[in-house]
C-alpha cells in the first residue's frame, strides 16, 4: 500500500508538469479510502494536498471522501489545515438492520458518530467555507419513505448542505448480486423505487434543497464544483491505479491508469493508456452527462463540437420527453432541459435519445467521421 500510495503521489506531481498551461480549478480525493490511511501514508497524502493547494491558487474546492468509521476531530483538524474545504462522507443509511440486508453490518451508531463529529467540526455554520455531502442508498426492502425521510433530518440536521441520493444497485460480481441470483434477496418494485425518489425529491426541495443534478441535491452555494464539471464534461484527469479521465488534445482522448499493481508500480508512464474517443462514442457520453443536468445540454457547445444541432440529430426525442430550450438569465446560450417529471426515468430517455441517434448515424455516416486534425 505504501509503494501504490508513493507511486499515485509521483503521478499527481507528472500531471501538474505536464499541463503547466492548464489552471487546476477542483482537487479530489477519492475513488477509494484515503481516509483509511494512516500513520505516514496519511502524512504523506495531507503533504501531497498542501503542495497541490499552495502551487495551484485557481484552485476553488478541495474534496475528500471519509470513511464514517474514520471521521474524528483530528482527521478533519487536519484536512482543514492543508486547504480541503469539502467532504464526501459515506453515509448510506443510519439503520442497522437496512445495513445488514445488502451485507453491511453494525455501522448505524458509527454513522450517527460521524454526523455528531460534522456537526461540531464541519458545517457550514462553524465555518462558511466548508462544505460537506452525504450519500444516501433507496430502493433497499424495508427501508420505508418514513425510515428514510427520518435519515435525511438527522443528516440536514449535522449540516450536509449536499446529498447524493442513490438507487440500491445489483453488481454481478458481489455478495448480494449473488443473493438475488439465487432468490435470496428480492428487489423493491420499481413503481415504489419510484415513489421513493420522489418523495424524497418532495422532502428536500422542503428544506431547501434544489435537485441539480439527477441524484444530487443542494443548498444554495453547496453543488460540488467538481462534479459539476464532470458532468459538463471539462477536461480531467485522475491519478492512482484504474483512474480514468478525458483531455482535448486537441480533440478528446481517454485517459486510462492502468488497475495492475505491478505494471503502475515499474511503468516509467504509470501503465496509462491513451484512447482517441470516436466522434459517436464522445457525443454518446455528451448527451448522457448533460441530460443529467438540472441546466440541461448547451445546444451552442453542441454543434460547436459535432457540426450539428440537438434539434437536427434528436428531434423525436426532444418531442417525445418534452425538452424545453431555457435561456440564461445571465444571456448565455440556451440549453435544452428535461423536465423534473421525467428526470427519475433517465435511462429510458437515453435510450430512445442513443437509438435515435444510431438511425441518424446510419442515414449520414459522415456525423462520425474521425476528429479533423
Amino acid at each position: 500500500m505504501e509503494q501504490i500510495l508513493q507511486r499515485t503521489l509521483e503521478q499527481v506531481t507528472c500531471v501538474l508538469q505536464t499541463y503547466p498551461e492548464r489552471s487546476v480549478e477542483t482537487l479530489y480525493v477519492g475513488g477509494g479510502t484515503p481516509s483509511a490511511l494512516d500513520g505516514a501514508a496519511r502524512e504523506r497524502m495531507l503533504e501531497t494536498i498542501q503542495t497541490v493547494v499552495t502551487a495551484n491558487p485557481a484552485i476553488r474546492e478541495v474534496t475528500v471522501e471519509v470513511n464514517p468509521e474514520d471521521t474524528d476531530h483530528r482527521l478533519l483538524a487536519a484536512l482543514a489545515l492543508v486547504g480541503v474545504n469539502r467532504i464526501s462522507l459515506g453515509i448510506q443509511t443510519l439503520r442497522d438492520p437496512v445495513l445488514a440486508r445488502i451485507g453491511r453490518v453494525g455501522g448505524g451508531d458509527t454513522n450517527r458518530k460521524a454526523l455528531s463529529t460534522m456537526r461540531d467540526m464541519w458545517s457550514p455554520g462553524v465555518d462558511r467555507r466548508t462544505h460537506w455531502s452525504a450519500d444516501l442508498i433507496v430502493g433497499i426492502p424495508g427501508y420505508t419513505l418514513r425510515k428514510i425521510r427520518e435519515d435525511l433530518q438527522k443528516i440536514i440536521a449535522a449540516g450536509a448542505d449536499h446529498l447524493s441520493v442513490y438507487e440500491l444497485s445489483l453488481e454481478k460480481n458481489t455478495v448480494l448480486g449473488w443473493k438475488h441470483r439465487r432468490n435470496l434477496f428480492q428487489e423493491m418494485p420499481a413503481s415504489e423505487v419510484l415513489s421513493q425518489l420522489h418523495g424524497v425529491r418532495d422532502f428536500l426541495s422542503d428544506h431547501g434543497f434544489s435537485r441539480y443534478e439527477v441524484s444530487s441535491y443542494a443548498r444554495e452555494d453547496g453543488r460540488g464544483i467538481h462534479n459539476s464539471a464532470y458532468w459538463d464534461m471539462a477536461p480531467h484527469l485522475g491519478c492512482g491505479p484504474g483512474a480514468v479521465g478525458t483531455m482535448p488534445e486537441p480533440w478528446p482522448v481517454r485517459h486510462v491508469v492502468t488497475g495492475n499493481f505491478r505494471r503502475f508500480l515499474e511503468s516509467p508512464d504509470f501503465g496509462m493508456d491513451r484512447e482517441p474517443l470516436p466522434r459517436l462514442q464522445f457525443m454518446q457520453e455528451v448527451l448522457m452527462m448533460g441530460m443529467r443536468l438540472q441546466s440541461g445540454l448547451d445546444d451552442s457547445r453542441f454543434a460547436g463540437i459535432f457540426g450539428v444541432s440537438l434539434q437536427q440529430i434528436l428531434p423525436e426525442t426532444l418531442h417525445k420527453w418534452h425538452f424545453f430550450l431555457a435561456a440564461d438569465p445571465e444571456g448565455t446560450p440556451p440549453r435544452w432541459v428535461l423536465p423534473e417529471t421525467h428526470r427519475d426515468v433517465l435511462d429510458s430517455v437515453i435510450l430512445d435519445a442513443f437509438r435515435e441517434l444510431d438511425a441518424r448515424v446510419l442515414e449520414d455516416p459522415s456525423l462520425d467521421r474521425p476528429w479533423s486534425k
